[in-house]
């Protein structure tokens, strides 16, 4: 599971008025430490209500360099594949 992906979990050990999946996710805090953390269905719909709200608050989210990498190296092997296409 990578961190920050959600993940819906069953919740093994059901008890009365729990929920029976959970959505599950690790998250890094400002500390550097990574915790996971389990939301349910309404929570979230809750947090996506306030965020929208107030989206301008929220910084905006940083492309990794490892990722963009990863892109770029892809877009070139695409675009050496269509010119060795049109060239045969």
């Amino acid at each position: 599971m990578k961190q920050g992906e959600l993940k819906t979990i069953e919740n093994k050990h059901h008890e009365f008025g729990a929920g029976l999946q959970y959505q599950t996710t690790y998250i890094k805090l400002e500390d550097g430490r990574i915790l996971p953390f389990q939301f349910t269905r309404t929570v979230l719909k809750e947090a996506l209500v306030r965020a929208n709200k107030n989206i301008k608050d929220i910084p905006p989210l940083q492309k990794s360099y490892f990722s963009f990498t990863w892109f770029v190296i892809g877009l070139a092997f695409g675009v050496i594949a269509c010119v060795v296409a049109v060239c045969n």
